[in-house]
């Protein structure tokens, strides 16, 4: 059996004080748990830094740098990280608990494939959140089941 992959997100923050709260529960609240958090503060000037260090979980680290705008940032975060898998995750968005369980299972059925992807939903500023919605439009109809969890 081969080892679970390991995953490094990536988060770029640039003055994300009215989200990255929720962004980083959405992290944290994962199923899947083999992960690190890399938060690349891009020169905030609000109090988004100071709402990440709030969090108490060893598995979040800041790196600080002057503003380069969003690929600076990203480009950083996986200059910092330590696994192979790096997921992506702006400051304002939001993942379903099952998010990496489902990347993970990805990975194990498609072992050559390099770069792997979910379905997405999009969700207005005065909406209710409902991140354990299920209802994707599916345009794939042939592709295989995927397990319930990953080894």
């Amino acid at each position: 059996m081969s080892k679970p992959p390991f995953f490094s997100i990536v988060i770029p923050l640039y003055n994300k004080e009215d989200y990255i709260k929720d962004t980083l529960k959405s992290v944290l609240n994962q199923t899947y748990r083999s992960f690190e958090i890399i938060i690349v503060n891009d020169g905030c000037t609000d109090s988004s830094v100071e709402i990440v260090k709030s969090f108490s979980d060893s598995r979040i680290t800041i790196f600080n740098q002057k503003n380069q705008g969003l690929s600076g940032a990203r480009n950083s975060g996986i200059k910092h990280s330590k696994y192979n898998y790096i997921a992506f995750l702006d400051a304002d968005d939001l993942w379903c608990e099952d998010y990496l369980n489902t990347i993970c299972n990805l990975i194990n059925l498609n072992k050559e494939s390099k770069i792997y992807a979910t379905a997405v939903k999009v969700i207005g500023a005065k909406e209710i959140v409902d991140l354990n919605s299920k209802n994707f439009n599916d345009i794939v109809h042939d592709r295989p089941k995927l397990p319930n969890h990953c080894f």
